[in-house]
C-alpha cells in the first residue's frame, strides 16, 4: 500500500490559476486520495461510505464547471462535458461492479478510444484510473477552461 506523501505526489493538483477552480480541484483530490486508500486498504465499510461523497461531489464539480462555461460562451463546452460524462459512467460502472463482485475493474469499451491511444492502455484499478483521468481531463480540458476564464477576466 501506498503511503500518504506516496499518494499526495500522485494525486497533486495542477493549479490553473482560478482560485475556485483550484480549490475544488484540491477537494476532489483528497477525496479521491481516501477513496484509494480504502480500496487499497481492502476496507469496504470505509469504501461504501466514501463512494457516494465522491461521487456527489464530482457531480456538483461538474455541474458547476458546466453551468460556467454555458453562462460564458465557452466554445469547447460539449468536449467538456463530454469528459465529464465519460468519466461518471466509467467510475459508475466500477463502483456497481464493486457493490457486487467486491473489485474495481474497469471496463475498456467505456473508455474513449482516443484516450486508450493517447495513455496505450487502460487503467486496471482504482487508483491507476484516477490518475489516468486527472492527467488527461486536465491536459485536454481544464487548462484550456482556466486560459479561458483568465482571458475574459471573468475572475
Amino acid at each position: 500500500m501506498m503511503n500518504n506523501n506516496s499518494l499526495k505526489q500522485k494525486f497533486a493538483c495542477l493549479h490553473l490559476g482560478v482560485t475556485w477552480l483550484d480549490h475544488q480541484h484540491q477537494v476532489l483530490r483528497e477525496a479521491q486520495m481516501r477513496l484509494v486508500q480504502a480500496s487499497e486498504a481492502g476496507d469496504d465499510a470505509q469504501l461504501h461510505s466514501l463512494i457516494p461523497i465522491y461521487m456527489s461531489l464530482s457531480k456538483e464539480h461538474f455541474d458547476l464547471e458546466e453551468v460556467y462555461m454555458a453562462e460564458n460562451g465557452y466554445a469547447d463546452f460539449d468536449k467538456h462535458k463530454a469528459s465529464h460524462d465519460d468519466f461518471l459512467s466509467m467510475l459508475e460502472f466500477a463502483f456497481s461492479n464493486w457493490k457486487i463482485q467486491k473489485t474495481l475493474k474497469f471496463n475498456p469499451a467505456l473508455f474513449d478510444q482516443s484516450l486508450v491511444e493517447v495513455f496505450e492502455e487502460v487503467p486496471e484499478n482504482l487508483s491507476s484510473f484516477l490518475q489516468f483521468w486527472n492527467r488527461q481531463h486536465s491536459n485536454n480540458h481544464d487548462q484550456a477552461f482556466a486560459k479561458f476564464i483568465i482571458e475574459k477576466q471573468l475572475i
